[in-house]
């Protein structure tokens, strides 16, 4: 598995980055116990306040024309569960035996920046 990964550590903050690594996560495990394939490559950018990620594999694919990525299974279905959460979208790309990409977008949420405030009593 190939990776082509700009830095996301700024793009989000500590529970959204968990969110994010989730739906990755899931997507991996995806390519690895159901698509048969010999090569996958995840990539991550940073471009105009959002990030892409794509996780892209040569495998067997799927029928996934048309089709809401929550009707494609229950491991699909909390991904897109988890982009939703994040205001982004989630689609698939695939057909069978032409491989899947999965594609997510979501406008970069860096954390809040605290304030501190010190007074003296």
């Amino acid at each position: 598995m190939a990776a082509e990964l700009d830095d996301l550590d700024p793009a989000f903050g500590r529970d959204d980055a968990i969110l994010v690594y989730r739906v990755v996560q899931e997507a991996v495990n995806n390519v690895l116990r159901h698509s048969g394939a010999t090569e996958a490559t995840v990539r991550a950018r940073r471009r105009d306040g959002e990030v892409q990620i794509t996780i892209q594999d040569n495998g067997r694919g799927m029928n996934a024309a048309g089709r809401d990525p929550r009707e494609l299974g229950f491991g699909m279905s909390g991904m897109a569960e988890r982009v939703s959460m994040l205001g982004g979208t989630l689609t698939v790309e695939a057909s069978a035996g032409r491989g899947t990409a999965v594609n997510i977008r979501v406008a970069e949420r860096p954390p809040d920046r605290a304030t501190v405030t010190h007074t003296t009593g």
